[in-house]
């Protein structure tokens, strides 16, 4: 059967193997700025991501969650594909998740989407209502295979 598009929504996803664009977020920032902070800068500005991806398991990154009637996908939008390097969105089959979970978060909640091989995580407004989305999409896709 044809896969449709159930539901989008703005979001960001916790990727982790995101590695920041360092030379040209710093170089853009200190050309405007004061060109000569850029030796400080950049260390400086690695360091900290490191600590957040160390902390946190990866970078935060903005996109959008498109949810189809066979799978999840996480597209991120044209700043962050800029912002860091070779970034690529995240595919996982609906027949794939194993269960999805609601966790407490500054602002936004986190929604957290499990398979036998990965924990994927996604923060967004509304998190409630997407991630019911998503349980209610794992149902149909279950009927479906099932018929």
């Amino acid at each position: 059967m044809e896969s449709r598009v159930v539901a989008t929504k703005v979001a960001n996803a916790l990727i982790e193997d995101a590695e920041p664009n360092t030379d040209l977020i710093i170089t853009e920032l200190t050309d405007l700025i004061m060109p000569e902070l850029k030796e400080i800068a950049a260390p400086l500005f690695n360091a900290t991501m490191a600590e957040f991806a160390a902390y946190y398991g990866g970078l935060w990154v903005g996109g959008k969650i498109i949810l189809t009637t066979h799978e999840l996908k996480f597209q991120p939008n044209f700043v962050n594909k800029m912002a860091h390097k070779g970034l690529a969105g995240l595919q996982v089959s609906l027949s794939q998740v194993v269960s999805v979970e609601i966790l407490p978060g500054v602002l936004t909640k986190i929604i957290v989407v499990r398979t036998p091989s990965h924990a994927i995580k996604f923060r967004c407004y509304g998190a409630e209502e997407t991630a019911q989305k998503i349980q209610e999409s794992l149902g149909s896709a279950a009927r479906e295979r099932n018929n």
